[in-house]
């Protein structure tokens, strides 16, 4: 995050002050001292560029308040949560905007995936903590903006990687500068066995990115191409299976043969124009093409995506205390899906596989759904700042978005469910800042936000119907929040601190049926999130930098029923589930000289519940079958790099989950026959070799 001793003296990250930290993350660029909300700017090329790069938990392990949790399951992808929100995904991330530099991975729809990147290419994220569908719209409850590193000189890198588990991987890399042109070039591959069984995979990426400075446009494009020709799905167990073979997978699942195959393409620009100090524009487009093929227990999902946006943004400064951004955005998605039954492999054919072979080789059944789905949506926002005094800037905002969601039915053999949805929602927000001197600012802020179902939601119906599901609503979050952002140069020390409350009226609750893996989705009532989130960081020397996080999160229901033998039972003071109630982390960095570097991480997270009832209702067995039992693990980082004309050659290694501890890393809420639990790897090493020139 930010750091308080003077840039020539330091080999850590690069300094910042509160009042002049320059973030993205809210449209057009603002100083933090300007910002009422909770937000961060994470320096992490130096952690990215010596990491596997399957999972943003390294990175992001700082930030209070938000969970990168551990599934170790590259087809569901990393499911990341900030304040509670996003917990409950079933895969890739929901209820958080994801943007990387400036273009949209959240769809239409409210869904991100983040396994369609190489994160060892990233410089820096900008995360906003909380509700901002004031600028965002949909699936606005917190901000990812990650961030390319720099193209600066003519440069080739090459990495490779091994691991435990079968972890093979090596990068690429190219950056040209040509006066006012810049363009670069990557490539990555990756091959990984996996910890537990049935758990196989190979992914494939590139990315290209050209700009060029004129004299008042700055213009870019970039692509992005993911290929993953094999992800097996090991998928969960219950506790019993998680503590006697937390490797194993079950055999329904690895006999259903559940994996992926996925493809994706993105191509967006961004146009951008700053004509002084008091004013700007921008306009960024996006085209995506994706398909993905995914036996899952008791169906096979074959899906075909094109989607499509544009944003314009303008930001004027009519006086030097008053500011005004405003914009329109629009987004399309387009999908074509069917659906069969799932007759599983031939007895011969169970665990024989490793590849992409396993996709001819299942049996297909009888066509289940086939329809076109579509997203639109449309959204209008503006912002102000207003500065009535040097130290005090008061900001209003406010969004109106329209959402409709339209399906066709095209197997009409069981009658046309065909449909569609519409939205309109109004997301104002308002927020203060008092920055009386650079290194003090505290912030409140009143926010809004809200998420509709993704089109697999609405989809996937537990009665069976084709068409949308016509009792799935958009949940919506209210949000109160105070905090205070410091530096304390004497002590060498900065941090933040910030309660919040969340107010969630039909929160979005994943559930399972028996003989199958799908998730389906209902709404509950309402539920309440208090939470405090603390984050330290404390440079003793220059070379010597320590990072403490602390999140308490309060989540419980307040107003919902489920469904106990055919009777509801209210569960309103239980605490929704998959949430973890602490987490806490602590960072030590070392840097010896210029070119080595010693990071050691201890990383908590307290017990959580699995399901809705916090094990209320046992059927005759134990109420620990549905807690995850607290665990506290630590990892080991270094690296040394010499200069070998004419490469500067870079050696790191990594040693995850040092005592070896048994836990699992994710929970699966509400997943039928109790099977929550995605167990973790015991310890496992990783090291690599990074030439660049």
């Amino acid at each position: 995050m930010a750091t308080i001793v003077p840039a020539q003296e330091s080999t850590g990250p690069t300094v910042h002050t509160v009042d002049t930290l320059t973030v993205h993350a809210l449209r057009t660029p603002a100083t933090l001292g300007s910002i009422p909300y909770s937000v961060n700017q994470i320096d992490v090329g130096d952690v990215v560029r010596l990491e596997p790069g399957l999972s943003l938990t390294e990175a992001l392990s700082t930030v209070p308040g938000l969970l990168v949790v551990e599934r170790n399951n590259l087809s569901q992808g990393d499911r990341i949560a900030i304040r509670g929100i996003g917990a409950r995904a079933s895969f890739g991330v929901r209820g958080l905007r994801v943007l990387v530099d400036g273009i949209p991975l959240t769809m239409a729809d409210g869904q991100s995936q983040l396994g369609v990147i190489d994160l060892s290419q990233l410089a820096s994220i900008d995360v906003v903590r909380g509700p901002a569908s004031a600028l965002y719209g949909n699936a606005a409850g917190g901000v990812l903006h990650l961030q390319s590193a720099p193209i600066e000189t003519d440069a080739v890198q090459i990495g490779t990687l091994i691991g435990s588990d079968e972890l093979q991987q090596i990068r690429l890399q190219a950056d040209v500068v040509r006066k006012n042109d810049q363009v670069q070039i990557g490539a990555s591959h990756t091959d990984y066995g996996g910890f537990r069984e049935h758990a196989y995979s190979r992914q494939r990426t590139f990315q290209a990115r050209w700009q060029r400075q004129m004299t008042e446009w700055r213009v870019g494009v970039t692509g992005h191409f993911y290929d993953a020709p094999w992800l097996y799905n090991p998928s969960s167990l219950n506790r019993a299976g998680a503590e006697d073979a937390p490797s194993g997978a079950r055999f329904f699942v690895r006999q259903q043969g559940a994996a992926k195959q996925v493809r994706h393409a993105q191509l967006g620009f961004r146009l951008a124009r700053t004509t002084s100090t008091d004013g700007g524009l921008e306009i960024a487009g996006h085209v995506v093409g994706r398909s993905l093929a995914n036996p899952i227990p008791g169906r096979i999902i074959d899906l075909d995506r094109t989607a499509a946006g544009l944003r314009i943004v303008g930001y004027r400064r009519w006086r030097a205390d008053w500011q005004t951004t405003a914009g329109i955005e629009f987004e399309s998605q387009s999908d074509r899906r069917e659906e069969f039954g799932n007759e599983g492999l031939d007895d011969d054919d169970i665990d024989r596989f490793r590849d992409d072979t396993i996709f001819d080789r299942i049996l297909t059944g009888d066509r289940q759904l086939k329809q076109d789905e579509q997203a639109v949506g449309i959204g209008l926002f503006t912002l102000t700042r207003w500065h009535p005094t040097p130290t005090l800037t008061l900001s209003a905002g406010a969004r109106v978005d329209r959402h409709a969601f339209d399906v066709e039915d095209k197997l009409l053999t069981n009658g046309d469910d065909s449909g569609d949805r519409n939205l309109v929602q109004w997301s104002p927000t308002f927020g203060a800042t008092y920055t009386p001197s650079r290194q003090f600012t505290l912030f409140a802020n009143l926010a809004t936000a809200y998420l509709t179902p993704t089109t697999v939601e609405l989809g996937n119906r537990s009665d069976g119907r084709g068409g949308f599901n016509p009792d799935l609503d958009p949940e919506h979050y209210r949000s109160v929040e105070a905090g205070v952002r410091f530096i304390w140069l004497g002590a060498r020390l900065d941090g933040e601190i910030a309660v919040y409350q969340l107010e969630l009226e039909d929160m979005l609750l994943p559930f399972q049926n028996a003989g199958s893996d799908e998730v389906f989705y209902r709404n509950a009532s309402e539920a309440r999130n208090r939470g405090a989130e603390m984050h330290l960081h404390w440079q003793p020397r220059a070379s010597v930098s320590m990072d403490a996080s602390l999140n308490v999160i309060d989540f419980v229901f307040t107003d919902h029923t489920v469904n106990v033998d055919g009777e509801r039972v209210s569960v309103d003071g239980n605490e929704v589930p998959a949430v973890p109630p602490r987490t806490a982390t602590f960072i030590s960095t070392w840097f010896p000289t210029q070119q080595s570097s010693l990071k050691a991480t201890v990383r908590h997270q307290g017990r959580m519940f699995g399901d809705d009832l916090n094990g209320g209702d046992t059927g005759g067995g134990s109420r620990d079958d549905h807690i995850n039992s607290a665990y506290t693990v630590g990892d080991l980082r270094g690296s040394i790099s010499r200069p070998v004309d004419p490469w500067e050659v870079e050696v790191f290694l990594g040693i995850d989950n040092v005592f070896d501890e048994a836990y699992n890393g994710s929970v699966v809420p509400n997943a039928f026959g109790d099977r929550y639990f995605e167990p973790a790897p015991g310890r496992t090493i990783f090291g690599g070799v990074r030439l660049r020139r």
